[in-house]
């Protein structure tokens, strides 16, 4: 047979072929069973059964599975040291597997795959991965074991069974229950004792707990009164630095102030340097023409005298006897002038001497009143700087607001994003669907998490959690069928989008109420049902509690979650609940009716995870409102300001004009006294001028024979000098009217220069005195956070560590309401007695203990409820597959007997302890006679020839239970009927040869003639002893001419 058919026809892991050497009666055997029924025929003691024995060796079997000897070394033919089997194993992925072991006397084996030495273990996975169980009766049953067979309990028989057709996982869940069902009771007895012992701490401290809560409310309220002060502290310090920050911003202001001032005047000084100079040069001037007309003065009296020696000088004389005549004349006209110049002069500056005071007076009241302005004006500014802080404060504060609720707005967006990045498909179908809207005739709802908006977000994991991601995100629902299947053509048939649709339920949402309200469960930590906590449109909502019973879904807390193992069992009518992590779910078995609960831990949402929240919403509205009218109110207050500065500005320019006409008249007043002054001068100098014209007169007349002879030429020298006089008197005249705009000029200058200096000393002494204030300032700041940073025993410059900031926020936010609260806690601290710390410790360490003990409790609980649910689960598991394995089994079995006329039938033996799991069984019943009433198949009830038929059918039902490589049956027909047994081979030829199915291997020493074979039966005789001839010199073409030559002659 070529390898490629061997593979073909051999199933995996099928013997290809067995080779012996030494081993029990054989010194050498070699040969090939067929891949189907093979029959090993041959008398008794020829070494049929050895056949077998090699098998189960060859294969790991142990020497007790086959009920002969007990060691290894038995089986090794006498005389001989060692024994060789060789097995050849199907292998239909690739080279056979050729297993040998070599048998030594000192019961040592050696293993060897394909001619590779391994160890034992590597062969028993190789037969275990082959599913090859020589110790299973089911699979492998050698002669000495078919009575055994019959012999097997009910409980043996389901062990066998199991590990024949339900696989090692199936027997080592039976065995697992076997262990379980002890724990189980184990760990209930520990939850009591540890629940007993909780429950005797718990009440201890149950009287004591007044006693204590006295005690920590007096230590809370102290250590209260610690964070209320230490507040207290950092809010004083932070108003001294802000107080700190507004004084030095008003120091800067008042700098700059400054600054500006004597930037402003900077050109004022530069004008009164220049003008000086002006006045400096324009006095040089007035002297230099001075000079020159003393000098010319002098020349016209050097002339005069010289006219004493001229001839003509009385002519001279005589005229200057006239001009005397005439000076005095002028003198007198000129002392008149002046004297009613004087008087009228004196009378002005007396009458405006008291103008004086009155001018002082106003001057001072107008300059108090500016600067009574000036600071009201800077009052204002400092109100218009802070309500325009307060404004920009407010604006930032709505924009981000604002920001806000259009961001809530944007949700149905976000989620639209969502669908983008993680369902494409659905997203495409969404936006197809709002194209095409007005195809369609009724409502349409797009994913129902675009609708749904969660109350809470803790909610969200649990709603995300309870429905399918298929409902949540992928089903569009329809009010009208014809509409879905619309849909369903254009989106999923042509589209290939992978989307769902559905129908909205025809239910009033007021018909899904829960059975229980949440008032009945509140104590257990339930705060309400699913159904509360999700906004959305009602068609939705009904489908929901439809189908997923939000309604009936109470949503607990972190107290459910910590007492669950108490709460449990009080809510198991609920189907469902959620507690703070965990979602658990109630079920009750199909086979006991019993209770029994499961839970799994609820992961972090993500599509429900966008939410409008719409009571924040809600106050971020109001509070926008609330703003825009503060901002409205700030504008109008900001109006009346600068309306207000306005008036101020106008009524101090109202003042300095009065100022400047002030100046102007004190400046006249001090002009006329100039003016008396000079004009009394004067009058003086000309009244002590004594002229006696008469004796003059004589003089000039004596005098004038002498100087006649030169008047002529005097005179004219005396001319020129006089026509130079008129020019330079002119010239100095120029120069002294020059010289007074200059000085008047001066005076301007002059006056606007002490108005520069008056305001730079007031702002000087303002700045003197906010430098004095920013020092304070600064102490008082610094003084603070020192105190601060010490009873806070934090560096305060450095911030808040975040559990200041967490404390500091439950506290009132002002100094006045701190100090109230701090009174408030003193009195109560006061009013509350001591307790003996040693009763404290005591409580505090049983409340440990206690704690200990809940963990425990809980722990030892959740180990219990894990085991009873894990327990349960495989329970169920196995009772299922146990129950399906055995109802096949029966069915094929009850087939078999019936092809004998018979009646058979198998089940599964229930013991009256459900969780006895050691007691379960399989129970054959059979009845071999017409009438007559199924019986317990037992060692005892049927005779040997019913046991053989019995076990044989129970075999062949097995077959197509499992797949295994072989099976092999030892003389099973010892003591069968004739009509039983025919039938039996006939049944067992049918079942190996008819289709595909495990290699079959029928030892007997005998078979009933013409029976029916099938060409796929392989026939192996046995004919072994020691006057026979080897079976290498067998030659079966000589034996059949022999044969023939032998009936030709008999004839």
């Amino acid at each position: 047979m070529s390898s490629k058919k061997q593979k073909e026809t051999y199933a995996h892991g099928s013997i290809v072929r067995v080779k012996l050497e030494n081993f029990v009666t054989y010194d050498s055997l070699e040969f090939s069973p067929g891949p189907n029924l093979n029959v090993i025929i041959g008398p008794n003691g020829t070494g049929k059964s050895t056949i077998v024995c090699a098998i189960c060796l060859g294969m790991t079997g142990k020497p007790s599975v086959l009920g002969r000897a007990t060691n290894i070394a038995d089986f090794i033919k006498y005389g001989k040291n060692k024994a060789m089997i060789e097995i050849e194993l199907n292998n239909q992925n690739g080279t056979n597997f050729t297993i040998r072991r070599f048998i030594y006397k000192d019961n040592k084996s050696e293993w060897f795959l394909n001619d590779k030495s391994i160890k034992i273990k590597e062969v028993e996975d190789l037969v275990n991965d082959l599913n090859i169980q020589v110790a299973n009766l089911c699979q492998f049953l050698p002669q000495e074991k078919v009575s055994e067979f019959a012999r097997m309990n009910p409980q043996e028989l389901l062990e066998n069974t199991e590990k024949a057709v339900g696989g090692l996982e199936l027997y080592e869940s039976h065995m697992e229950l076997k262990d379980r069902s002890k724990l189980s009771k184990d760990l209930e007895k520990e939850v009591a004792i540890v629940g007993e012992q909780l429950k005797k701490e718990e009440a201890i401290n149950s009287r004591l707990e007044n006693q204590v809560k006295n005690f920590l409310e007096k230590r809370k309220n102290e250590e209260n009164i610690i964070w209320l002060k230490r507040k207290r502290s950092v809010l004083l310090y932070k108003e001294k630095k802000e107080e700190y920050g507004r004084v030095k911003k008003d120091q800067e202001k008042i700098v700059r102030q400054l600054n500006a001032l004597v930037e402003e005047n900077e050109p004022l000084q530069e004008k009164k340097n220049e003008i000086d100079k002006k006045l400096q040069k324009q006095k040089n001037v007035v002297s230099t023409k001075s000079s020159q007309i003393q000098e010319a003065l002098r020349g016209g009296r050097d002339l005069n005298t010289k006219l004493d020696d001229f001839s003509d000088k009385l002519n001279e004389l005589k005229s200057d006897y006239q001009n005397k005549e005439n000076e005095f004349k002028n003198h007198e006209k000129k002392l008149k002038e002046i004297q009613l110049s004087i008087e009228a002069l004196k009378t002005e500056y007396e009458e405006s001497q008291a103008d004086l005071g009155v001018i002082q007076q106003n001057e001072n009241s107008i300059r108090q009143k500016e600067t009574e302005l000036r600071q009201q004006n800077e009052r204002l500014s400092n109100k218009e700087y802070e309500a325009k802080q307060e404004m920009a404060k407010l604006r930032s504060e709505q924009d981000e607001i604002q920001r806000k609720i259009t961001d809530m707005k944007n949700v149905r967006q976000e989620k639209l994003n969502k669908l983008r990045q993680r369902a494409k498909d659905v997203c495409a179908a969404v936006e197809w669907l709002e194209k095409n809207r007005p195809n369609f005739k009724g409502m349409v709802f797009e994913p129902m998490f675009l609708y749904m908006n969660m109350k809470h977000q803790q909610a969200a994991r649990y709603a995300e959690h309870l429905i399918s991601f298929r409902d949540l995100v992928q089903m569009f629902l329809f009010e009208n069928s014809d509409d879905m299947y619309y849909f369903l053509s254009e989106v999923r048939d042509k589209l290939n989008l992978v989307v769902n649709a559905g129908l909205i339920p025809r239910k009033a949402l007021s018909s899904f109420m829960p059975h229980k309200s949440i008032e009945e469960i509140k104590q257990f930590g339930f705060r309400s049902y699913m159904r509360e906590m999700i906004d959305a449109p009602e068609q939705i909502l009904v489908y929901l509690c439809m189908y997923y019973n939000i309604h009936q879904v109470p949503l607990g807390t972190e107290q459910t979650q910590k007492n669950i193992s108490q709460i449990l069992p009080q809510i198991q009518d609920l189907g469902r609940i959620y507690t703070h992590s965990h979602q658990y779910t109630f079920s009750r078995s199909r086979y006991t009716n019993k209770i029994s609960s499961s839970s799994a831990e609820v992961s972090d949402s993500f599509w429900l995870t966008s939410s409008i929240d719409q009571s924040r919403l809600t106050h971020y509205e109001h509070r926008d409102s609330e703003i825009k009218q503060k901002m409205k109110e700030l504008d109008a207050n900001l109006r009346q300001i600068m309306d207000e500065k306005q008036k101020i500005e106008k009524m101090m320019e109202s003042y300095r004009s009065e100022l400047s006409k002030l100046r102007e008249k004190k400046y006249h007043i001090e002009n006329l006294k100039k003016k008396l002054d000079q004009k009394q001068s004067v009058y003086k100098s000309l009244s002590s001028q004594n002229i006696n014209l008469t004796t003059e007169a004589k003089n000039i007349l004596q005098k004038i024979a002498e100087f006649s002879k030169k008047k002529s030429k005097m005179f004219s020298d005396y001319s020129q000098i006089a026509k130079n006089l008129v020019i330079l008197n002119k010239d100095k005249v120029t120069a002294v009217y020059q010289d007074a705009i200059y000085q008047n000029e001066k005076l301007k200058i002059e006056n606007d220069w002490r108005n520069y200096i008056t305001q730079k000393q007031e702002i000087e002494s303002t700045l003197d005195r906010l430098k004095q204030a920013v020092q304070q300032a600064k102490e008082d700041a610094k003084s603070t956070l020192e105190t601060a940073s010490k009873m806070n025993d934090i560096n305060l410059e450095q911030g808040l560590p975040e559990n200041y900031k967490q404390c500091f926020a439950k506290l009132p936010e002002t100094i006045e309401k701190l100090d109230s609260e701090i009174h408030q806690c003193e009195a109560i601290a006061q009013c509350a007695y001591d307790v003996d710390e040693k009763v404290i410790e005591d409580f505090e360490n049983r409340k440990k203990l206690i704690a200990q003990l809940q963990k425990d409790l809980e722990k030892k609980s959740k180990k219990l409820h894990d085991h009873q649910s894990n327990y349960e689960n495989l329970k169920n598991s196995w009772l299922q597959k146990v129950e399906e394995m055995i109802n096949g089994i029966n069915v094929k079995f009850s087939a078999l007997f019936l092809q004998l006329k018979c009646a058979g039938e198998i089940g599964l033996s229930r013991p009256d302890n459900s969780e006895e799991f050691s007691k379960y069984g399989i129970c054959i019943k059979v009845s071999f006679r017409t009438g007559e009433k199924l019986q317990e198949l037992t060692a005892w009830q049927q005779s040997g020839g019913e046991k053989s038929v019995s076990t044989m059918l129970y075999m062949i039902a097995l077959q197509e239970m499992t797949k295994c490589p072989f099976r092999v049956v030892d003389e099973i027909n010892q003591g069968m009927d004739p009509v039983n047994e025919r039938k039996v081979f006939d049944i067992i030829v049918q079942n190996s040869c008819s289709k595909v199915q495990a290699q079959y291997f029928l030892l007997t020493p005998k078979l009933l003639p013409d029976l029916a074979f099938d060409d796929k039966t392989n026939v192996i005789c046995v004919f072994n002893g020691p006057q026979n001839l080897p079976h290498s010199k067998y030659d079966l073409k000589k034996f059949l001419k022999i044969r023939k030559a032998l009936n030709e002659k008999n004839v």
